[in-house]
């Protein structure tokens, strides 16, 4: 898994993440530290997740004299933010260098506790940000930018090239905003059929809309 260890991005990352004194940041995949002290320079708390246990020990001993750090060590993909946000009594800002082969599953996760969550900042895959920034109706649609720009708003903040990891890995990267839209602009019922819907979709692109969907709804 790379690391980020290049300073020179946390200015726009944590520009975008709009920390000040009191708020409470949840990072996601901590790593070195590189980020997360940057984060509680602004002020606010940072709960950093990191599951590998050698990545922890680096963080407990760079960070842990900080009364406004706080440490995690689990995957994210277990990470409760509705609970989390309830027990600081405020909606959290989400920060992280996600991991490229579970990016999706919790971007759908983030987006699906989008009420406890103030702000989301987060450094995926060149591609797959590509992918989620794709306009609607545009021959870059798709089901993951379809899915994620119902919820909320998103824009690109900077592209990051392979040299800020360590060890480089073989992609260019992208750090995203996403702005979880307010509730009342978006009515959706059932996320998850919301979800099942669009991915049927989009899994048969050359049929008409009709057949693609009942492959996935018979009746």
């Amino acid at each position: 898994r790379p690391y980020l260890f290049s300073n020179s991005l946390a200015p726009a990352i944590v520009g975008a993440s709009t920390l000040s004194l009191g708020d409470v940041a949840v990072e996601i995949g901590a790593g070195l530290g590189t980020l997360t002290s940057r984060l509680l320079a602004t002020g606010a708390t940072v709960i950093a997740v990191e599951r590998e246990r050698d990545m922890c020990s680096v963080l407990r001993t760079e960070l842990s004299p900080s009364p406004r750090f706080v440490l995690r060590e689990e995957n994210a993909l277990h990470v409760d933010l509705d609970v989390i946000s309830a027990q600081y009594g405020r909606r959290l800002v989400l920060v992280g260098n996600l991991p490229y082969q579970i990016a999706s599953p919790l971007i759908f996760r983030f987006v699906a506790m989008r009420q406890s969550l103030r702000r989301i900042v987060i450094m995926i895959q060149r591609e797959m940000a590509d992918r989620v920034l794709a306009p609607p109706g545009s021959r870059n649609s798709n089901a993951l930018g379809i899915q994620v720009q119902m919820l909320c708003a998103v824009r690109r903040v900077c592209q990051v090239g392979r040299g800020a990891f360590l060890p480089p890995p073989r992609v260019d990267s992208s750090v995203i905003l996403l702005d979880p839209l307010p509730q009342t602009a978006v009515l959706l019922l059932d996320l998850d059929m919301f979800h099942q819907v669009v991915r049927a979709a989009f899994g048969q692109r050359r049929k008409t809309l009709r057949n693609a969907l009942s492959a996935a709804f018979p009746d």
